[in-house]
């Protein structure tokens, strides 16, 4: 290999490093964050399922059928102004729609959020679990 092509590769290289290093360090920070746990229940068996789980210590859906959409709604509340970004992970992620998602809340004031479960046609039945967070960044 050539000398200039090894500098343009080294160069190549040091500039992706640079971006990499600048995004990070850029990316905006939670100074508050808050997870919540959330389950779902798929029922398969039947074509009209619906089950209700009130339990309001978590994000609790309780359980449907393929198809059919569940909405259950928090509220959330900062100490101060600040931006929140919401996001859910594991396995219930794929069928979970937040609205909204990205919300700019004033501090000590009620934020409503919706959440949505729509199990498509590619869930199994059985249990879906994972964790909501909320990233809270003060203003």
């Amino acid at each position: 290999m050539s000398f200039k092509k090894i500098i343009v590769i080294i160069s190549i290289v040091l500039i992706i490093a640079s971006i990499a290093t600048s995004t990070y360090m850029l990316w905006p920070k939670c100074s508050d964050e808050q997870k919540i746990y959330a389950t779902a229940f798929v029922n398969r068996a039947t074509s009209n399922y619906w089950g209700m789980n009130t339990d309001k210590n978590y994000l609790a859906f309780g359980g449907t059928s393929i198809g059919s959409t569940l909405k259950r709604t928090m509220v959330i509340n900062h100490k101060k102004d600040a931006q929140v970004n919401i996001t859910i992970a594991g396995d219930i992620a794929p069928y979970v729609s937040i609205e909204p998602a990205n919300i700019s809340i004033t501090a000590n004031t009620n934020q409503e959020v919706h959440f949505y479960f729509k199990p498509l046609s590619n869930a199994h039945h059985g249990n879906y679990t994972g964790v909501v967070t909320y990233c809270f960044q003060d203003k």
